[in-house]
């Protein structure tokens, strides 16, 4: 499965739409997704899913093979089912 890569930015409907209508934009030029929310927290979510995602990634290199305490290695986990559910995995 291939991701439109970021980073991907925020900017109001511009057709006039309800206020809480945003659009995430990659380099602000090809819309990839339509947020409708009343939550303003949704839109920033949204735009921030490619770095997330690139965090997660690179955590996983780094510390996905080592044993730390019970509750680092329960954070890598997490972040390696967010990294397997974002590639369209379960």
């Amino acid at each position: 499965m291939s991701h439109t890569p970021g980073p991907w930015g925020i900017q109001p409907d511009e057709r006039g739409g309800p206020s809480d209508t945003v659009y995430a934009y990659e380099d602000q030029q090809q819309p990839v997704a339509e947020i409708v929310s009343g939550v303003v927290a949704d839109r920033f979510l949204v735009s921030a899913a490619p770095d997330l995602l690139a965090a997660l990634i690179r955590m996983d290199e780094e510390f996905g093979t080592q044993n730390y305490t019970k509750s680092a290695d329960d954070a890598v986990m997490m972040a390696q089912a967010a990294i397997k559910k974002a590639f369209g995995g379960e």
